[in-house]
């Protein structure tokens, strides 16, 4: 996938669940700077590209929120729970 194409999917993904660059993040376990880099056009690592594309499924991601859906704002913890759940 070339490194735009991935730019955007980080960032389509991202907002389709409401979080910020941050929040995607922690919930990733992935740097907050790599995903700013990533989002600005720097390809990420093969095992960060695989989180990324992980968290499109639902079901992947209502476990990150089970896991550490506490370390996010309350507001962007809730609207990520209403779309997975």
């Amino acid at each position: 996938m070339r490194e735009h194409d991935m730019s955007q999917q980080i960032k389509e993904i991202r907002k389709h669940y409401g979080l910020s660059q941050q929040a995607f993040a922690r919930l990733l376990g992935i740097g907050e700077a790599s995903i700013t880099r990533y989002e600005k056009g720097i390809a990420p690592t093969k095992a960060n590209a695989n989180l990324i594309r992980a968290a499109e499924n639902p079901r992947f991601m209502a476990d990150c929120l089970k896991r550490d859906g506490v370390a996010l704002p309350d507001k962007q913890r809730a609207k990520a729970e209403q779309i997975v759940y």
